[in-house]
């Protein structure tokens, strides 16, 4: 890519308020690769009318990418953190080389765009799931060669085991997306488990209506710190999921590896490959109430056991999902693309 301009690293979300969490990557790729970072701004009432329906209807965000595209001096090339702004990026026809980091290719709402060949402005395609990276090359004809599957990371330095981590009596349970909540109430029902919900997501559209009851607190809209503090606390980790075929749930898996927490997990299709089964977690069938109840209740009074996973996750977080292993490579990438690409 040309030195005299710029990269731009284009973002889907605002920037956080919160100072004391773990580290950001499109922060980190800015820093490494010299780039601009991009992101969603307030734009004039007259662009809002125009994109707004086509936003809603297909998630993505046109005005950002318009923007973006039409920046002056012209930017080098873009990392675009998402689908969100990277598919409208390559529906625009970037003259630069466009480099996606995508983690749902096959919802519905896409669809119109593939057929419309946008995948062949995509530079290179980066997938956190292994399934995902298939079906770009499968059903995108994206050549293997410009696809790469690379495990979501986790910010093993934020997300570490505290000094005075103590367990409590309760059963931990976070996110939105994607989550099979009902089949976790129905496998703590009439057992001893108390469970706590961290009802809340940056990335999901979904709603949920979890009463609290004697046994379920539901908790939402908590600090980063606050959350460290509730993982170092519980007993157990559990990741009730639908079986989906991209990594919905990773963040809060390896956020509760890298505490050195053990884990329940339900065994999807988009998490191959994250957890070694009775190493660094247990699975479970998804949709299966009484697999979970036995998971739970197995592990529950054998504190040997959960320490042997809990260690055992860890270390996988240093071996395979640090941080910056994750931004060496991406930026590895952006920094091979000269030009763009085409099928």
């Amino acid at each position: 890519m040309e030195s005299k301009r710029r990269l731009a690293v284009v973002v889907d979300e605002p920037a956080s308020s919160q100072v004391d969490g773990p580290r950001q990557d499109y922060l980190a790729f800015a820093e490494r690769l010299g780039a601009e970072v991009r992101r969603p701004s307030p734009q004039p009432a007259r662009v809002q009318r125009q994109w707004r329906r086509l936003q809603r209807w297909l998630r993505l965000d046109m005005s950002l990418a318009w923007a973006v595209t039409h920046s002056s001096p012209a930017y080098a090339g873009f990392l675009a953190t998402s689908e969100k702004t990277g598919l409208p990026l390559a529906l625009l026809r970037p003259s630069a080389p466009l480099v996606v980091v995508g983690h749902k290719l096959n919802s519905r709402s896409k669809q119109l765009l593939w057929r419309l060949g946008v995948q062949r402005q995509i530079a290179h395609l980066i997938t956190v799931s292994a399934t995902q990276a298939d079906y770009a090359v499968r059903h995108l004809r994206l050549p293997a060669e410009r696809v790469s599957f690379l495990f979501n990371p986790v910010d093993e330095e934020f997300f570490a085991p505290l000094p005075d981590q103590t367990e409590e009596g309760f059963v931990l349970a976070v996110g939105r997306e994607q989550r099979d909540y009902p089949t976790l109430l129905r496998a703590v029902a009439g057992t001893p488990l108390k469970v706590v919900i961290v009802a809340s997501s940056l990335w999901s559209y979904s709603r949920m209506d979890i009463p609290d009851t004697a046994q379920v607190t539901v908790r939402s809209r908590l600090s980063y710190p606050e959350l460290r503090r509730l993982y170092a606390a519980a007993r157990l980790v559990v990741l009730p999921l639908f079986d989906v075929d991209y990594a919905a749930g990773v963040n809060g898996l390896q956020e509760a590896m890298a505490m050195a927490r053990p884990l329940v997990v339900s065994r999807t299709r988009g998490l191959t490959g994250y957890v070694a089964e009775g190493e660094t977690g247990v699975t479970t069938p998804p949709g299966n109430p009484e697999a979970l109840r036995g998971a739970m209740l197995r592990l529950w009074d054998q504190p040997a056991e959960r320490a042997r996973l809990g260690a055992n996750a860890r270390r996988a977080v240093e071996d395979r999902f640090r941080f910056d292993g994750y931004i060496d490579r991406i930026v590895q990438i952006v920094q091979s693309q000269n030009r763009p690409a085409r099928v």
